[in-house]
């Protein structure tokens, strides 16, 4: 994809697959205040056009440009079922994923805007939508371009501009 072209998520014929990257690998001594945080993992994408040949993406958001905005819990954290939608509204796209620590304890919803779907991917707020945490949420946006953010076993949150209402 490049800038100045129109792209809704298949409009052009261009589709984008999201996923996380986390490298768990803690084997030596002072791994928690390495200097290369970074490393431990990130949102990456690849992109089709034919549902056969994929060009990698790279890197949409870092680990560690997210942050616990919900309960103020220190890092380091990961990123987890990163899912994206277009906003009509700001003419951004928008991540929304679960964030979490090394023990999957926290299940915080944090969401990230980009003005490409390739990223780079800002990360703007995290928080608790129904006031509980969730490690599974699930995006559908109609043709309205409405979107709901659904929980398992939770009533179903309008999302709107990257706020919850429900």
């Amino acid at each position: 994809w490049t800038p100045g072209t129109t792209d809704l998520f298949g409009q052009t014929g261009q589709f984008f697959w999201y996923g996380d990257h986390v490298n768990l690998v803690q084997e030596y001594a002072g791994y928690d205040e390495d200097p290369r945080v970074h490393e431990r993992g990130s949102v990456v994408a690849c992109s089709t056009n034919d549902f056969v040949t994929w060009t990698y993406q790279g890197t949409m958001i870092h680990f560690s440009n997210i942050s616990d905005l919900a309960l103020g819990t220190e890092g380091p954290f990961i990123i987890e079922r990163p899912k994206v939608v277009y906003n009509d509204m700001t003419n951004k796209y928008i991540m929304w994923m679960t964030i979490d620590d090394y023990d999957s304890e926290l299940g915080i919803t944090a969401i990230a805007q980009s003005l490409y779907p390739n990223g780079p991917y800002e990360f703007l707020n995290s928080f608790l939508p129904d006031g509980n945490e969730t490690h599974d949420q699930t995006l559908y946006q109609d043709d309205k371009v409405d979107v709901t953010c659904g929980m398992p076993g939770a009533p179903q949150v309008a999302c709107v501009d990257g706020e919850s209402a429900t």
